[in-house]
């Protein structure tokens, strides 16, 4: 489910628009640095077999997900990127800009991308955090090597996610790590930390709304955090009306029970 006023946006090729899709001249040499240093440890590059969909990784390396532009209902079609997050951006002294010297400070830029050796471009990703439900795997997304199969819930939030207009990227378990792979999963699953802090940004997929109000509940939330933000009294039913909410009968807290009751939000973890 995605709300309606959602102001998110999955990563896409070019970064955020912000600043914190720029590097300065600094944070490009610390990048150069990185890159030469794995790509040259012998004087050699290595070169990987394309014809293969899950190529061999190397330490600290990920595949990223390329989800290609689509319109809804449409068949899914990825392509799979190899990145490192080995790379993370060193400090640097900040700039007085009122005074023209330094500050004494000193500056971490938040590491919100991978790196693609090959290019020595960043690899910008959004981070899927979902819950992959009854293990059948009865739909695909298309690569040139062939298809994987992949669960309902995940095929729900790639639709949902996808765009019209270009691809975006994406890093999902199921996808991204190949999953016969034993040896290969037990090298990923040390490297889940770094996947989530690398990443440009994180979005949940609770499910579709499947005849429930989320949005209402959603909606809802955000008038009870603005109201009782600073108050830490007990509230009861007796209290709703006094503080503008509707009756205990009302379905926005209907529509609550139901959104705290869905899987992703009563896994162990989270």
């Amino acid at each position: 489910m995605l709300a309606a006023t959602s102001t998110f946006q999955p990563a896409t090729a070019n970064g955020p628009n912000d600043v914190n899709g720029r590097f300065d001249e600094f944070d490009q040499a610390a990048i150069q640095q990185f890159i030469d240093s794995k790509n040259h440890p012998h004087g050699e590059q290595t070169v990987q077999d394309s014809a293969e969909l899950y190529q061999p990784l190397g330490d600290g390396e990920i595949r990223v997900l390329e989800l290609h532009a689509g319109h809804s209902g449409s068949p899914l079609h990825g392509s799979l990127h190899v990145a490192s997050i080995d790379f993370v951006h060193p400090s640097q002294r900040k700039h007085d800009q009122t005074g023209g010297g330094s500050s004494g400070l000193t500056y971490t830029r938040h590491t919100n991308h991978a790196l693609a050796l090959t290019t020595g471009k960043p690899v910008w990703y959004t981070a899927l955090s979902y819950v992959w439900g009854i293990p059948v795997f009865d739909q695909i997304i298309q690569f040139a090597q062939g298809s994987v199969a992949i669960t309902s819930s995940l095929a729900a939030a790639l639709q949902r996610l996808r765009s019209t207009q270009h691809s975006i990227f994406l890093w999902i378990d199921q996808v991204c790590i190949h999953q016969s792979n034993i040896k290969e999963k037990e090298q990923q699953i040390p490297l889940m930390g770094l996947i989530y802090t690398h990443a440009t940004n994180t979005v949940i997929w609770l499910g579709d709304e499947d005849g429930q109000e989320p949005g209402l509940a959603f909606d809802m939330m955000e008038q009870i955090y603005a109201r009782l933000q600073m108050s830490d009294v007990e509230i009861t039913t007796r209290d709703f009306e006094r503080l503008d909410f509707p009756p205990a009968e009302h379905r926005a807290w209907q529509a609550i029970r139901q959104l705290l009751s869905r899987p992703w939000l009563r896994r162990l973890w989270t």
